[in-house]
């Protein structure tokens, strides 16, 4: 019986070519995953460079036309809802989603 049982996990061993294809199919997708994660990285660092140079062009201004005070001007931040807070969040999940990805090693 045991060898029966034997015999029906040998014929059940996937073939060498299959197991090669497998490896390269996942290497593929995987490295394919972690370039779009890297584009979404750096997507989102630009959209945070842009805001963050459309805001102090902003608190410029106000400051130059005396809208606002200098001490809100240097040491002022926006509230957490601003979308440079959003964006700089949205980057920083985008980075830990690139690094939770596994790491393949080869064999």
């Amino acid at each position: 019986m045991e060898d029966g049982f034997l015999h029906v996990l040998r014929a059940l061993r996937p073939r060498q070519e299959y197991v090669r294809l497998f490896r390269e199919i996942v290497l593929d997708v995987w490295k394919q995953k972690q370039d779009e994660a890297r584009l979404a990285c750096d997507v989102l660092q630009r959209q945070i460079t842009d805001i963050e140079a459309r805001r102090q062009r902003l608190l410029a201004a106000h400051v130059y036309n005396g809208t606002i005070a200098e001490d809100v001007y240097g040491t002022g931040r926006a509230e957490r809802s601003d979308p440079l807070h959003r964006s700089s969040e949205r980057s920083q999940a985008a980075n830990a989603a690139a690094a939770s990805q596994p790491r393949v090693v080869n064999s």
